[in-house]
């Protein structure tokens, strides 16, 4: 976890989130990697105050895939975490399902 101002523009959130996973990746040089995904990130979530959307999901999830095929021959485990408005955690779950099948976002 790396705390982030409510509103943090994506940009910045996704920079600081794969800069936290390169380093957390050298210094612990896991056998498989656990996400403990929450989607309370995406915006519009009554508690996560994050601007989020579910294709910025895809992406930390194609980073943490490609940061576990460098470190541990590709093996990760998600679970799911958070998330506090129905429809939008539907889409963030979606989101991530994609990215691990190897299927882009919007086909």
């Amino acid at each position: 976890n790396v705390p982030l101002a409510a509103g943090t523009p994506r940009d910045q959130y996704l920079q600081v989130f794969e800069r936290a996973l390169s380093a957390a990746v050298s210094r612990a040089a896991p056998d498989f990697v656990l996400v403990s995904s929450g989607f309370d990130v995406l915006a519009g979530d009554p508690l996560g105050g994050q601007l989020l959307e579910p294709a910025d999901l895809h992406e930390t999830t194609l980073m943490v895939m490609d940061a576990a095929d460098r470190c541990c021959q590709g093996r990760v485990v998600v679970f799911l975490e958070g998330g506090y408005d129905p429809a939008r955690l539907g889409e963030g779950c979606v989101a991530v399902v994609r990215a691990l099948a190897g299927v882009a976002m919007g086909v």
